[in-house]
């Protein structure tokens, strides 16, 4: 059974994926979230808006 993105995943789920290779699958609205989240992302980096990570770089403390 594959582990859905967009629903409740639980620590057996994470499991299951990295040690027994379980299919993951990305529903529609987390999806939908993730290019919402993409497109706030571009117009910040279009603009002079800094975010540390993205168009500053990181630095070591």
């Amino acid at each position: 059974m594959a582990v859905e993105i967009g629903e409740r995943i639980t620590l057996i789920d994470i499991i299951n994926v990295a040690r027994n290779h379980e299919e993951v699958k990305v529903n529609e609205k987390a999806l939908r979230s993730m290019n919402k989240s993409l497109r706030i992302l571009e117009e910040a980096v279009n603009s002079s808006v800094k975010i540390h990570g993205v168009n500053t770089g990181l630095r070591r403390t």
